[in-house]
């Protein structure tokens, strides 16, 4: 069965490690151009290993990390294009939580073409939606509400 957008595993087999990515979990890394996601901070360090050797040796400062800090409209875009990756779908909750909400009409109209279907509060891919996903995905996304600078969420 599809778990997510590009990977087929048995009900109860699928991989923790991808689905962690998928549903914004947090994770460490560590060694050379490491990337890393924690306390709502994706982070990487050095990447070649003579600065990597001395950011170990200093004590592994947060100023040698590279940072990005997601803003409220990045963490809204993440939830809708990860989440929808999967065959779980997106939690609408999720976007309310955050202020945020997806226009009905946008969501129906995408049900009507067989590309997504509505269940328990969540929306998720169905059908030729797999392979419509980024489509699907900018379209939520640009009617999504509040609008930021005109663009969607």
């Amino acid at each position: 069965m599809r778990y997510e957008t590009s990977n087929f595993a048995r009900i109860g087999e699928e991989s923790l490690h991808n689905l962690n990515y998928w549903r914004r979990g947090e994770y460490l890394a560590f060694g050379p151009s490491a990337h890393g996601y924690f306390g709502g901070v994706r982070f990487s360090a050095p990447e070649k290993y003579a600065p990597w050797r001395e950011y170990v040796k200093g004590g592994c400062p947060e100023t040698s990390l590279m940072l990005d800090r997601l803003s409220p409209e990045d963490e809204i875009a993440e939830i809708i294009q990860l989440s929808l990756r999967t065959r779980y779908g997106l939690p609408l909750d999720a976007l309310r939580e955050r202020g945020a909400s997806i226009a009905p009409e946008t969501i129906d109209r995408w049900i009507s073409k067989g590309y997504l279907e509505q269940s328990q509060g969540s929306i998720r891919l169905v059908g030729e939606g797999w392979l419509f996903m980024d489509t699907v995905v900018l379209d939520l996304y640009s009617n999504c509400t509040p609008s930021v600078n005109k663009k969607g969420c």
